[in-house]
């Protein structure tokens, strides 16, 4: 879980340089929470079958959830009729959930001809799934699946 509101993501070096001194401390505030696992098992020949082969095949599960949390500062000013200055800042919440899935089944098999002669082949199925929303204020604006 990483928390952080960076120097520079506020002030100068986020609205430009010569900003209004007012904005020093808006910016982003930014929490990102990734989590997942990886489990992959695999089986291989100890020693060369027939004294000539051997194998190596396997399969993989992979999941991740990379979720990410932003509030972004947006400075509201009064109109210079209406006395100018930094009226509020407005925190806009923006929340991306992510998971992303992948399965895997994979294979090599060698055959060794001599000592120094050998052909190898493999194969390899993948299946990936990804999907992910955005939020902006708590309303979906954006999927993919």
């Amino acid at each position: 879980n990483i928390d952080r509101k960076d120097v520079d993501d506020t002030g100068d070096v986020f609205f430009g340089p010569g900003s209004d001194p007012r904005l020093s401390n808006v910016g982003q505030e930014l929490e990102t929470d990734t989590s997942g696992f990886t489990h992959e098992l695999r089986v291989s020949s100890a020693e060369l079958i027939n004294d000539a082969f051997d194998y190596v095949a396997g399969i993989l599960y992979q999941k991740n959830n990379p979720d990410t949390d932003l509030i972004q500062q947006t400075p509201v000013f009064l109109p210079a009729f209406a006395g100018g200055g930094l009226a509020v800042v407005n925190g806009t919440p923006i929340e991306r959930r992510r998971e992303s899935v992948e399965k895997s089944l994979f294979a090599n098999f060698t055959w060794k001809f001599n000592d120094a002669t050998e052909l190898s082949a493999g194969w390899r199925y993948i299946s990936y799934h990804d999907e992910d929303s955005t939020k902006v204020s708590g309303r979906i604006i954006a999927t993919r699946d």
